[in-house]
């Protein structure tokens, strides 16, 4: 089949593990046509954005991405906002997709899709939102102007023309529904997921490579957070947590990712004054999956990301603020942490007994397996 992915709502970022990355890949390794469409909107290695030029080119798997300009007089500072771009039913055209996947409701372009599904009825078109309240709608003209009249507007002129449309946790659900007015009988489950690490022999290798360099032991409890770290994801509450420890030898927390200019120096502060406390800065993806083997536990007080479910897929417990999306995909699975006390009681008691970690290790794993292999979830819309 021909699969055509638009990125025109939300950033396509090549060489990266984000959905649209992952799902894209796999519709390839599945064999069929892949192409993506996505906007000339990017950010660079510290969350800057940034204008990407338009074009074609192939990525990194082999697809085709072809990045469209705004349409002519929309590319000011906030008529992008409206998210309208040239060419982008030419390109529909001239590809002749048998299915299309609009990633992120928000935005102009899913009526120009309304509009090619009206003429060729038999094309499936999917679309996902991932907005929920945390990071969309924070200010009055984001929530009463962009999404509760014009995006609502234009998703409810488009709904009927929508097969499916995905939400990947609870509370984006709850943001579909109050936000844009979508149809219960439209919404379906599609978690952000991973590729489960099934090799047992990769899976030790990997583990005992990075242990090694890092002079882990075995029996040493290896934490790990990642990711882009502004003052939401509450990591100096979690370095905080981990100071009760700097003289347990046992206790150690890796620390990958970029931290945001609010909170860099409070870190580093805390960093450098704690051993236990083992910060190496931005890692590419395949470098962070083998971290995420050596891991024993991924600890993180914000909402729902792909590296949660990431950490799932390589064998990891996990150590969450008990959200709702947390509480639907994993119930007892996890280990649930609401602030700096509940950190520090959690490693207190798996120093008292590690059997615990080994029941959530073997919950969470049967989780990656049976929820979250994007070898299964891709036949949601395939």
């Amino acid at each position: 089949m021909k699969i055509l992915h638009l990125a025109l709502s939300n950033y396509y970022v090549d060489n990266y593990q984000y959905q649209e990355n992952i799902l894209t890949r796999q519709n390839k390794i599945d064999g069929h046509e892949v192409l993506i469409v996505a906007s000339i909107e990017g950010f660079d290695s510290r969350y800057r954005r940034i204008k990407l030029d338009a074009g074609e080119y192939v990525n990194e798997d082999g697809i085709t991405v072809i990045r469209v300009r705004y349409r002519k007089y929309f590319d000011k500072k906030y008529l992008i906002k409206i998210r309208t771009f040239r060419d982008v039913y030419k390109i529909m055209e001239e590809f002749a997709p048998d299915i299309i996947f609009f990633h992120g409701i928000a935005g102009w372009e899913i009526l120009t899709i309304a509009k090619y599904k009206r003429k060729h009825p038999k094309v499936r078109f999917y679309a996902d939102s991932h907005a929920d309240f945390n990071n969309s709608a924070k200010n009055f003209f984001s929530k009463l102007i962009l999404y509760k009249l014009f995006y609502r507007m234009c998703y409810k002129i488009a709904e009927k023309w929508i097969d499916k449309l995905f939400y990947i946790t609870l509370e984006t659900k709850f943001f579909a529904k109050k936000m844009f007015s979508a149809q219960e009988s439209k919404l379906f489950y599609l978690p952000l997921g991973g590729n489960p690490i099934v090799s047992d022999i990769y899976y030790i290798r990997e583990r005992n490579k990075i242990r090694n360099s890092l002079n882990i032991h075995n029996d040493d409890l290896l934490f790990i957070t990642t990711g882009k770290f502004g003052p939401h994801k509450r990591l100096i509450e979690l370095l905080t947590a981990f100071d009760k420890f700097r003289n347990n030898d046992r206790i150690k927390l890796v620390i990958l990712g970029q931290f945001y200019s609010d909170i860099e120096d409070t870190a580093l502060a805390i960093i450098n004054n704690n051993s236990s406390l083992i910060y190496l800065g931005w890692k590419s993806s395949t470098e962070v999956d083998e971290f995420l083997c050596a891991a024993d536990i991924y600890i993180q007080l914000a909402g729902q990301t792909v590296s949660m479910q990431n950490a799932l897929c390589h064998r990891c417990a996990v150590a969450l603020f008990p959200y709702p999306s947390h509480l639907h995909l994993l119930g007892d699975a996890a280990f649930y942490i609401k602030d700096k006390l509940d950190i520090e009681n959690l490693v207190t008691d798996l120093l008292l007994d590690v059997t615990t970690l080994d029941k959530k290790k073997s919950l969470c794993w049967k989780i990656a397996r049976d929820k979250l292999d994007y070898k299964q979830i891709v036949k949601e819309y395939t």
